[in-house]
């Protein structure tokens, strides 16, 4: 027995959906277009932030090695200003700077007795070893590290001057 089934079902309509896809497809199309001029634009957003980064660092490093250090500030400054603004280890840090090539030359000195005399008779003052020593770390900090305060393999201390151009 055969049966032929003839559907009654109708078949949807679809040139409706086709024409709601068509719709769908050109919004998500132009939406998309869109996010690419966007993204396009922050691009080069950023590629002239990081052009202009690059540039503001080659000016800090160049500025850098022009700046004044803090020992430079200070022996400029009138003795009165001096005395007002930087401690007495910073003080006496000026007084060890303006004669440190005398007492060793351009590479740096030993921190000896003649060392201390010196800074005792500039500020008609005896000092304690301790004094001297924060009067040298004073004055490494003060030359952003140029001159350092350092122990010698011998166990001698020494103010070892990186570049001679920041002695006084």
């Amino acid at each position: 027995m055969s049966t032929d089934h003839t559907s009654d079902e109708t078949v949807p309509d679809t040139s409706h959906s086709r024409t709601d896809n068509d719709d769908e497809v050109e919004v998500l199309r132009e939406r998309v277009a869109e996010l690419e001029a966007e993204k396009e634009r922050q691009d080069a957003l950023i590629t002239g932030a990081l052009e202009r980064i690059r540039e503001l660092e080659e000016r800090l490093e160049a500025d850098e090695s022009t700046l004044k250090t803090e020992l430079d500030v200070a022996l400029e400054a009138p003795p009165d200003v001096v005395v007002d603004r930087y401690s007495v280890a910073e003080q006496r840090a000026l007084v060890v700077a303006q004669h440190l090539r005398d007492i060793g030359g351009p590479t740096g000195a030993k921190v000896d007795q003649k060392l201390v005399r010196i800074v005792e008779r500039e500020r008609e003052e005896s000092l304690a070893w301790s004094q001297i020593y924060r009067a040298c770390k004073a004055l490494e900090s003060m030359t952003r590290g140029e001159i350092e305060f350092v122990n010698d393999d011998g166990g001698a201390n020494r103010l070892h001057v990186e570049d001679d151009s920041v002695l006084p």
